[in-house]
């Protein structure tokens, strides 16, 4: 079972599951539409940015998952989340700028979620928690997919820190997430590409 809150994002994944026995449906990660301990698994991917009350969506994996059940979550470390081949002073203004704008804890939680899960796991009533560090590395020139992915990641980096910037900085950040520039970053030889992904499984107690 798939579960989304935007018919978008259901319909660009049934478009991806050409065979199996899979079924989507939109719904809430806050009010799931399954009955209690009903579920073997549940997978998180990359979405507690998007949930808008973590503790509350913990704490309904916890309900429909039957007992001895996997919670399963990967998520990135915002710090660690991409490694370009820029130039270091810029990312580290750039950087400077980002971390300037994390506000509280509130905020941050789902954007840095690998700090916080096992605690939030543990409240939420699960055990036996588990992380395992994953690093996804890129160099070349990239694939159509990831050259998208960067022009995006560098284009919100400019919209989010550019008002920050020194005018000399933000035009650089400019240049490099321009799919028109020669110093576009995912075109150049020497682009790399890391990010640090973390698994983590807990369960429900038996």
């Amino acid at each position: 079972m798939g579960v989304d809150n935007l018919e978008a994002y259901l319909a660009t994944a049934r478009s991806h599951v050409k065979r199996g026995n899979v079924e989507f449906m939109q719904g809430d990660a806050r009010r799931l539409p399954f009955s209690d301990q009903s579920v073997d698994i549940v997978w998180s991917a990359h979405s507690m940015q998007s949930y808008p009350d973590i503790p509350q969506c913990l704490r309904e994996f916890r309900r429909v998952l039957k007992p001895g059940g996997t919670l399963a979550v990967l998520e990135t470390d915002n710090v660690h989340s991409v490694m370009l081949s820029w130039p270091p002073d810029l990312e580290l203004v750039v950087r400077q700028v980002e971390h300037r704008e994390i506000g509280d804890e509130d905020s941050y939680i789902g954007t840095y979620f690998p700090r916080f899960a096992q605690r939030l796991m543990d409240v939420a009533g699960f055990e036996q928690f588990d992380a395992q560090h994953i690093f996804v590395h890129r160099i070349g020139a990239a694939a159509e997919s990831l050259t998208e992915f960067v022009r995006l990641y560098l284009s919100n980096l400019l919209a989010t820190t550019g008002e920050h910037l020194s005018d000399r900085m933000k035009a650089r950040l400019a240049i490099l997430s321009d799919s028109a520039s020669k110093k576009f970053l995912p075109r150049q030889k020497a682009f790399s590409f890391g990010s640090l992904q973390v698994l983590m499984l807990t369960k429900v107690p038996l």
